[in-house]
């Protein structure tokens, strides 16, 4: 359990200071004020206790709280509810977040509002769903969440399973030339020259780019070392930046069709959660496209809730911001017959399916590039050996 530095007033006015075990900053301030009577001007964790970092609980932790609070909400209260998710998720990060949140529901607090003030663990669609389901039912939108961000949680796992083979046999294939370069060919080398012998020319080109990657290799390397430190701050910093990054990449091939429905089916999954709860439509539109990551789908999906808000069509807006005709039909299926929140799901699930089928087309171009460039300094290696042996036998012969 973190321990807590805290300094303050007491009762009488002096001054105090110590140490208190707590599960959570906010408990541990709630206990010192209402049972040892002191004033808090300082409280902060000990440096054994710190956690460093973005403070970003595990997902699975916030899929696990989102399942078991909308199991309890059929029974118990939302306090009960809290008490009991709160504890053995086996993340501190968010066991921590989840004693705010029930010492501020506790205190009169909305659930929403307490879960607002931890955005590393809630992202606004998640908010704006429970503010809305407290209005409503609380237990259907949980359970919408929970659905949705297991959705989310099986489709990385499965962009991740497609694209891991062929990247690690990539990854492998470099290491591979590395080795060769650095080690091998020089060591074939020296055998060359010891034995009196002329390298033949192969030998003699792979020995050459040896020694450029020995002479400029720590050079290079600080030079990818800065980029990728430049690209990272530039990419974080920079949202014209990030969406110039998005738009490249929604050219290429494959991946960008990968990434659109990718973009796209999220989003209209976390749109029918907002639109199931009560959520407006625009609010909707503009709250679920801010929760995706692409920025290029992004600004097309708020460029829509901007012209449904000044009174046009969805499915309007949507062919008129270039998305793809399939998302406008169905929109404008649901919109029409009423049935909206039924044809965002039906989308997300279409979507989904054309996320795998794209991942399996990926991987299928990407297993051949990557067997060719972990076979080729094998190749080059294999041929150097093979003419430095028949150079050694005619020199024997003669």
């Amino acid at each position: 359990m973190p321990t807590f530095n805290y300094a303050g007033t007491d009762a009488l006015g002096n001054r105090v200071t110590g140490k208190l075990e707590a599960p959570a900053e906010s408990l541990a301030r709630q206990l010192l004020t209402d049972e040892q009577h002191v004033t808090v001007t300082s409280l902060r964790p000990t440096l054994i206790s710190r956690q460093w970092g973005r403070g970003r609980p595990k997902r699975e932790s916030v899929l696990l709280f989102t399942r078991t609070t909308s199991s309890l909400l059929r029974s118990l209260t939302l306090q009960e509810a809290l008490e009991i998710t709160r504890e053995d998720l086996g993340d501190p990060r968010m066991e921590s977040i989840l004693w705010d949140v029930s010492v501020a529901v506790k205190r009169g607090k909305t659930l929403a509002d307490a879960l607002e003030v931890h955005p590393n663990a809630f992202d606004p669609v998640y908010v704006a769903a429970v503010r809305a389901g407290e209005q409503a039912n609380m237990h259907d939108v949980m359970g919408m969440l929970a659905t949705s961000l297991k959705r989310a949680r099986d489709h990385r796992r499965k962009v991740a399973k497609g694209l891991g083979y062929p990247l690690t046999v990539m990854a492998i294939g470099a290491v591979v030339t590395l080795v060769i370069l650095y080690v091998v060919v020089p060591s074939f080398a020296k055998a060359v020259a010891d034995a009196g012998a002329e390298a033949p020319w192969l030998m003699k080109m792979m020995l050459g780019a040896s020694q450029v990657l020995r002479i400029a290799g720590p050079a290079l390397l600080l030079l990818a070392a800065g980029l990728t430190i430049g690209f990272t701050r530039a990419y974080r910093g920079n949202e014209r930046f990030r969406t110039s990054i998005d738009r490249a990449l929604m050219r290429i091939p494959v991946m960008g069709t990968l990434l659109r429905h990718a973009a796209l089916g999220a989003w209209a999954r976390l749109f029918a959660i907002l639109y199931t709860s009560g959520t407006p439509v625009s609010a909707g539109v503009r709250l679920a496209a801010l929760a995706i990551g692409n920025r290029v789908v992004r600004n097309q999906l708020v460029a829509v809730a901007d012209g449904h808000a000044h009174g046009r069509a969805l499915w309007q807006e949507m062919k008129r911001a270039g998305l793809p005709p399939t998302a406008a039909k169905m929109t404008q299926v649901g919109e029409e017959g009423g049935r909206l929140a039924e044809m965002m799901l039906d989308l997300a699930e279409h979507y989904d399916e054309e996320t795998s089928h794209t991942v399996e087309k990926l991987t299928n171009k990407i297993e051949p590039i990557a067997i060719v460039i972990i076979m080729i300094p094998v190749g080059l290696l294999v041929a150097g050996v093979y003419t430095l042996m028949s150079a050694s036998m005619e020199a024997v012969v003669r």
